[in-house]
């Protein structure tokens, strides 16, 4: 009789098992800048699978991250997404990669988002939304 000390272990940390990757490991990161920071987290989603954010912070995003079909992006506890215009106007932070061509990607989670906008996009957000288009900027 085989005790279960015999046995091979199945159990793997998080960031052993395929598909589970930390965002830091991309270059993600409080301190970075919203460009660099939004190009990391684009790179860490990419492959899909479950990417994790854990590292406490407000992490400023300049741009919208597409996320396609099978992907999970998991936010810890303290961990605020900064949208900011380093790059000039945006309205999404996070977006279906299949929007842009109308198929739509399935299997999308995010868990534990939360996200700090500056009233300004609020309302551009809400003005958007309205018309269906940006506000030109004059």
């Amino acid at each position: 009789m085989r005790n279960s000390s015999d046995l091979p272990s199945t159990s793997t940390p998080n960031d052993q098992r395929p598909g589970f990757r930390d965002a830091a490991d991309f270059g993600f990161a409080p301190d970075a800048n919203g460009i660099d920071n939004t190009a990391a987290l684009q790179r860490a989603v990419d492959p899909g699978g479950t990417i994790v954010v854990s590292r406490p912070g407000t992490y400023d995003i300049a741009g919208t991250v597409y996320l396609g079909s099978h992907t999970a992006l998991v936010f810890g506890q303290g961990v605020i997404l900064r949208k900011v215009a380093e790059r000039g106007d945006f309205t999404h932070v996070l977006l279906n990669k299949g929007a842009l061509t109308k198929t739509h990607d399935e299997g999308i989670v995010i868990e534990g988002l939360h996200l700090q906008v500056t009233a300004w996009t609020s309302r551009l957000i809400k003005s958007t939304a309205c018309a269906g288009r940006l506000p030109s900027s004059t």
